[in-house]
C-alpha cells in the first residue's frame, strides 16, 4: 500500500511532473494552438492519475475560439496520457466550468 503521508519530496516530484507535462504539451501543439493558448492562462495538473489541462479564459472573445479547438487539444493530450481531460473556465462571472474527457470525444468522432 502507498504511504498515507505525502512528503515534501513527493510534493516536489508531483509539481515537477506537472511542469514537465505542461512544457511537453505546449511543444506538441502547433503554432496556431500555441497562439490560442496564449490568449488564456493554462496549466496541466495531475489529479488522481488523470492529466487535466486547465484553461482559464480571460475574456468572452477568446472563449469560443478555445472551445472550438477542444478536439485538437485533446488529441495532443492523448499523446501524453490516455487518461486525460480538459477543464475550461469562462471569465469569472460568465458561467460554469466545462469539462471534456478523452473518452467522451473519442466516442463522438
Amino acid at each position: 500500500m502507498p504511504p498515507t503521508e505525502v512528503t515534501l519530496f513527493d510534493e516536489l516530484l508531483h509539481r515537477h511532473l506537472e511542469q514537465v507535462s505542461s512544457n511537453r504539451f505546449y511543444e506538441l501543439c502547433d503554432s496556431t494552438q500555441q497562439a490560442l493558448l496564449s490568449l488564456s492562462q493554462w496549466y496541466v495538473e495531475m489529479i488522481a492519475g488523470t492529466m487535466t489541462l486547465v484553461i482559464l479564459c480571460y475574456d468572452m472573445d477568446s472563449y469560443p475560439q478555445i472551445v472550438e479547438a477542444i478536439p485538437q487539444l485533446l488529441d495532443r493530450l492523448k499523446l501524453l496520457s490516455n487518461n486525460s481531460k480538459i477543464c475550461i473556465q469562462r471569465p469569472t462571472d460568465r458561467g460554469i466550468v466545462w469539462r471534456f474527457e478523452v473518452e467522451e470525444l473519442s466516442a463522438e468522432g
